[in-house]
């Protein structure tokens, strides 16, 4: 698999980064959609336990994104998190039942995502992976993965907020091209501790 960090600027044909351009800018539009999609597991009670947490993880790290995103940094944070959606939905698959819940194939959609993930990340995908496992303890408004999971009020009102974000439509269209790429991965190696 060609990875976005072993390429020269140069290359601007590559199909992989031709590909990439294609994909992120849809997700950065549909990140509220996303959110909003995965957020609706956790109202269920059929839905295993293990996978509410891999997903509440996500939710509660694009709230904090949406509420300390600097000016100017918008389109790095959305697209941060909509990979950490896709990522988390791979890991909420794997736990077991998680399968037979995904009714409507949200979960399976985002996890199979997750090859252009491991696309522009190449040899540090499993450092993107752990950074997105560490964030399973990070807390916003006072509510953690736990609160999300076990309190229906509460994950009760982060789905509603998410989807009035999603209706507020603050997304808006990006240029993206190979210097955003690499800016793109550079900014979240950055965020995974790679200097």
């Amino acid at each position: 698999m060609t990875d976005v960090g072993e390429r020269g600027v140069d290359d601007l044909l590559d199909p992989v980064v031709g590909a990439l351009c294609e994909v992120f800018p849809r997700w950065y539009r549909a990140v509220a959609d996303d959110a909003v999609a995965l957020a609706g597991f956790l109202l269920r009670d059929e839905v295993p336990e293990l996978g509410r947490r891999r997903i509440a993880c996500s939710i509660v790290h694009l709230v904090r994104l949406i509420e300390m995103i600097p000016l100017g940094l918008e389109e790095l944070g959305y697209l941060e998190a909509a990979f950490v959606l896709r990522v988390t939905a791979g890991f909420a698959l794997k736990v077991p039942g998680m399968v037979d819940a995904d009714l409507d194939g949200v979960v399976r959609r985002m996890a199979g995502e997750c090859e252009h993930v491991e696309m522009l990340f190449g040899k540090d995908y499993g450092r993107f992976e752990s950074y997105v496992r560490s964030l399973d303890g990070k807390v916003v408004r006072g509510v953690g993965v736990y609160e999300l999971v076990k309190d229906a009020a509460v994950s009760t009102g982060f789905v509603g907020d998410l989807a009035g974000w999603a209706r507020r439509g603050d997304v808006a269209d990006m240029v993206f091209g190979e210097v955003e790429l690499i800016r793109l991965r550079g900014y979240l190696l950055g965020r995974c501790g790679v200097r």
